[in-house]
């Protein structure tokens, strides 16, 4: 499993984040028909903070997993913190696999305040 930090910055729009699913010899794994799961939380046996909604195309043949930006209108509750998230994968048949992802997910408050 590979680590990926992430962060976000409360009241502003979250970036879009790309992943690329890779074999052995960095070779794109086609991921047509797979589907992904992403979630926060302070810990795993805490309540869910963010879905992160991660996308695969339905015809998917490079391994692009798409994370969508999230609005600032739903980064503005979150509670500040250092958090965790992690990424899973359920094929066809719907299997689920272990996180190929996983790291820390930090929400900040924002410093500069507009007038």
């Amino acid at each position: 499993m590979a680590t990926l930090n992430l962060s976000i910055v409360k009241g502003t729009t979250s970036p879009v984040v790309l992943i690329h699913a890779k074999d052995a010899v960095a070779a794109a794994v086609p991921l047509a028909g797979w589907a992904a799961f992403a979630q926060v939380r302070r810990n795993p046996d805490n309540d869910l903070l963010l879905d992160l909604v991660p996308v695969i195309a339905p015809s998917d043949s490079a391994g692009l997993i798409t994370i969508p930006a999230i609005a600032w209108s739903a980064t503005a509750a979150l509670p500040d913190g250092v958090h965790q998230w992690d990424l899973i994968l359920q094929n066809p048949a719907g299997l689920r696999y272990p996180p190929i992802l996983s790291g820390s997910y930090t929400i900040s408050a924002i410093n500069t305040q507009h007038t």
